[in-house]
């Protein structure tokens, strides 16, 4: 079993962070956030900074992952188990890095 999501919101899942997170960080209602990352809104340029600076990037790359909305990332559930695994016991704060060979990008 594997599940899609999309670039910006694989950015946040790495970073361990619900769209409530960033909507309570930002100020940006979960619901227009939740459309941003479906590709179903289109973020302004106000809100491309507020999600930069909770995901601790750059304006750039939120930018950039926006625009590969129309790519999606598809993680392999046993990966996914793997993970959980080794993350029991640390943080909540800790963010997780995937091996580019466990990701798969489909147009």
């Amino acid at each position: 079993m594997s599940f899609q999501v999309s670039p910006l919101e694989f950015e946040r899942r790495n970073r361990l962070l619900k769209q409530s997170d960033i909507a309570r960080m930002t100020g940006i209602p979960q619901s227009r956030l939740s459309l941003i990352e479906r590709g179903e809104g289109r973020a302004n340029e106000r809100e491309i900074k507020l999600i930069a600076e909770a995901l601790d990037v750059s304006v750039q790359e939120v930018e950039e992952l926006i625009n590969e909305r129309a790519e999606f990332v598809i993680l392999r559930a046993s990966y996914l188990k793997r993970m959980e695994s080794k993350l029991k016991g640390f943080t909540a704060g800790l963010t997780v890095s995937l091996p580019i060979r466990d990701i798969e990008r489909k147009p």
